[in-house]
């Protein structure tokens, strides 16, 4: 059985229009969702062998918080080239390239794409992956290389506006 839970970066700011897109930080919104639904994570009991972020700053930024919050070691943290201004092929090629030992991967990314992979991994129109969200997928195969089209089950979705109507 392998877990993945994709998570889309927090809240960004917008605040300076000439700073290049993959240097956009949260904005106070984002950093108050990121700690809440983190936070909720822990309290779920729910941590992953291995978290994996594109490289642009609010992904990284998100990916720190929930590290921290969920007690994984921030310095463990993959960061992957292939999870910014790319395609679903390429989110797949990352996944597929999780070491098999990790049983469970989270990985921060960015939409549209990361909805789109959600979509081809449920077999089903996209979930609305609104900032901070995290939906989980179960796999039940023994090899990452083995994530395909339709293979994979919903076992959890939520999102910061759901954590503040708790």
């Amino acid at each position: 059985m392998k877990t993945l839970y994709l998570v889309r970066h927090a809240k960004s700011s917008w605040a300076t229009e000439s700073q290049p897109d993959i240097d956009r930080l949260l904005n106070e919104r984002g950093y108050a969702d990121a700690h809440s639904v983190s936070k909720h994570l822990y309290a779920q009991k729910i941590r992953p062998d291995v978290i994996i972020s594109s490289p642009a700053i609010r992904a990284m930024s998100t990916a720190l918080i929930f590290a921290g919050n969920i007690r994984y070691s921030k310095e463990d943290i993959l960061i992957r080239q292939k999870l910014y201004d790319t395609s679903r092929e390429e989110y797949l090629a990352c996944i597929h390239e999780i070491n098999d030992s990790f049983s469970s991967a989270m990985i921060f990314g960015h939409n549209p794409v990361i909805s789109e992979t959600v979509e081809y991994c449920l077999h089903r129109r996209s979930e609305d992956m609104p900032t901070c969200c995290v939906i989980c997928i179960e796999f039940d195969i023994d090899l990452w290389a083995k994530v395909t089209k339709n293979g994979g089950q919903q076992s959890l979705y939520f999102t910061p506006a759901l954590l503040k109507t708790e």
